[in-house]
């Protein structure tokens, strides 16, 4: 049947443009299977990128649409052409010389706070006029991630760019997190062996911690495991020593490490 060879070709293009991506891009693809209530339509197949441009990269796979989008760390949060169903974004606002409507979830938001602030909107407003998105794309803006909804027909790659360069060029928008400063100085004698493991594995994002664990292979899950669970009670027992003072920044990490290796521990 017509319709049936139609669609088989239909799927088979997109998933060799989701392979095709993870070529260019460098990434790992993996099965999911997330509802988005932002565009009504769940994703069964994701890309990772862990480094692009020094950027972590992921790439939604819908019927129609992909969504690509990047981590950074900011302030700003709204969407562009559709309202966010999950954050409340539903707000309309309007911003001269850019043709698509802004949702925010505050009717006192601001678009121009700053020098920082005129500036990102003038970039992105270039952006999205050279984009012209259509009825069906749009755009969502949270504090740790950028992510554009683009249909399937879309160059995605040199668009991925245009994003990097809007990032780049708006650094003081969208501050880059600073690699953690670890001090020795601050972690008691029987835990400092712990300390070649908090750079990786100490993720405070529930989010970022499953991805990490996904792409971890058994064995160094193993590794880590017996690493850091015999240090449990002593973990315990140093966290406990700050009582009601607030957790240093050492403390934290550790109890973030902590914590995926207890994860770790469930699914094992």
């Amino acid at each position: 049947m017509w319709w049936l060879r139609t669609l088989d070709n239909t799927i088979n293009s997109k998933m060799d443009k989701l392979k095709d991506l993870s070529v260019k891009l460098d990434g790992k693809i993996k099965s999911q299977n997330l509802f988005n209530a932002n565009v009504e339509d769940t994703s069964f197949r994701s890309l990772t990128v862990k480094d692009y441009r020094q950027y972590k990269i992921i790439i939604d796979e819908y019927r129609n649409l992909y969504s690509m989008g990047i981590n950074v760390n900011s302030d700003l949060s709204f969407s562009i052409n559709r309202p966010d169903r999950i954050f409340l974004y539903k707000i309309p606002k309007y911003l001269p010389d850019l043709p698509y409507t802004i949702y925010v979830s505050d009717e006192t938001f601001s678009f121009v706070k700053n020098s920082y602030l005129e500036n990102f909107w003038n970039s992105l407003g270039i952006l999205l006029k050279k984009l012209e998105l259509s009825a069906f794309e749009c755009v969502f803006v949270y504090n740790n991630y950028v992510y554009f909804y683009l249909t399937a027909q879309r160059d995605l790659v040199p668009i991925l760019d245009d994003m990097v360069d809007l990032i780049n060029t708006n650094e003081k928008i969208f501050r880059r997190e600073s690699k953690k400063n670890i001090s020795s100085k601050g972690i008691p004698e029987n835990l400092k062996q712990l300390i070649p493991f908090l750079k990786k594995y100490s993720i405070s994002d529930d989010a970022d911690r499953t991805n990490l664990i996904e792409e971890m292979d058994r064995s160094e899950k193993l590794k880590l495991i017996n690493s850091v669970q015999p240090l449990f009670d002593e973990i315990r027992i140093y966290l406990d020593s700050f009582n009601k003072m607030a957790l240093s920044e050492e403390a934290i990490l550790i109890e973030e490490l902590a914590e995926l290796v207890s994860e770790l521990k469930l699914k094992e």
